[in-house]
């Protein structure tokens, strides 16, 4: 499925709970993200951040997250292992994300 197809979704699951009574969710505000995870998909995962521009790197165990800056409501997440090498025992050598063009453009 394609970015906005997912958004159609999103916008179908918003009129259906927003068409009904308010009721309490399980999450608090600030946990209230979708995390698409590509496993091991490296292509689909740099076209979604190139797609989404600037955001931060964080790291969860085995796992690279990018926190788009154009939303706080969705994470990409991918294995270490699929976009980093392994220099030595829990050292990590990393690529980054955006070439030094793309990082320019992307600050313009």
């Amino acid at each position: 499925m394609n970015s906005h197809k997912y958004a159609e979704k999103l916008r179908q699951l918003a009129d259906v709970l927003l068409s009904k009574p308010e009721f309490n969710t399980p999450w608090e505000e600030s946990l209230a993200y979708t995390t698409f995870y590509y496993w091991g998909d490296k292509s689909d995962f740099l076209g979604a951040v190139k797609a989404l521009g600037a955001g931060k790197k964080d790291w969860c165990k085995g796992e690279l997250i990018f926190l788009p800056e154009a939303t706080d409501m969705l994470r990409f997440g991918i294995s270490r292992s699929t976009v980093c090498r392994k220099v030595q025992e829990e050292k990590w050598e990393c690529e980054p994300l955006l070439s030094d063009e793309e990082e320019a453009k992307i600050g313009a």
